[in-house]
């Protein structure tokens, strides 16, 4: 069940994103929903991506970020900026 206030993390995932957009926005979220992808994390590669659930194909589509990746989907994605702690702000994309 998808309740407000709720953070969910997919794992693994970036193969599906389109079923996971598709899904929570059939389930009630709001296409405006923020939403992150972590591509590589915790390594020099890192790249995140973020967007709302109605953009965030067409972003990655452009962006091309590589799995392993996490998607973060809720307002912590709000955050990143602030709790931004690891590489640099080349290898980051920001949306």
């Amino acid at each position: 069940m998808i309740t407000p206030n709720q953070t969910i993390v997919f794992y693994m995932s970036l193969h599906a994103l389109e079923m996971i957009v598709q899904g929570l926005m059939q389930h009630g979220k709001p296409a405006d929903t923020l939403i992150a992808i972590v591509s590589q994390g915790a390594s020099t590669q890192q790249r995140v991506l973020t967007g709302t659930l109605d953009n965030i194909e067409e972003l990655q589509n452009q962006a091309q970020l590589e799995a392993p990746a996490v998607i973060i989907v809720g307002e912590v994605v709000a955050l990143h900026s602030q709790l931004r702690w690891f590489g640099k702000d080349r290898s980051q994309i920001y949306n």
